[in-house]
């Protein structure tokens, strides 16, 4: 894939090269890997037939490379999102199993009570107690 061929359309002031969107997506706080996805997924999109078209917003004419940059900027944030939702899934996954095991290994570690081994002896007086 040719980014460059891709990205000429569009060129202009409000449009930088598909090197410096990648340096801008990372000045807006998008790590690297996300922001070479988001550009992957857009100029993918690009190459399929995708159109940027200049518009107009209160009165103020937006350009079709503005427009472009806005969407990889749409694109980058979402990734990054769900990259971060699944992180945290993931962490609350494992901080409840690391949770569950201390408990488990503080009820192992805790001695029985008296009334607890005398209950024992009991309830099944030829079993071994330990």
């Amino acid at each position: 894939m040719d980014f460059n061929a891709l990205h000429k359309p569009y060129e202009g002031e409000d449009s930088p090269s598909p090197e410096a969107q990648m340096k801008w997506l990372q000045k807006m706080g998008i790590p690297h890997d996300i922001a070479s996805r988001a550009i992957l997924q857009v100029y993918t999109m690009l190459e399929q037939g995708k159109k940027f078209e200049e518009t107009t917003i209160n009165g103020r004419k937006y350009s079709a490379g503005w427009n472009l940059c806005q969407f990889i900027l749409a694109v980058a944030k979402d990734l990054h999102q769900k990259t971060t939702a699944a992180y945290l899934e993931v962490l609350a996954r494992q901080d409840e199993a690391q949770r569950a095991k201390i408990r488990e290994d503080m009820l192992k570690a805790t001695p029985k009570t008296f009334w607890q081994r005398t209950k024992a002896v009991f309830s099944n007086p030829y079993k071994e107690i330990k």
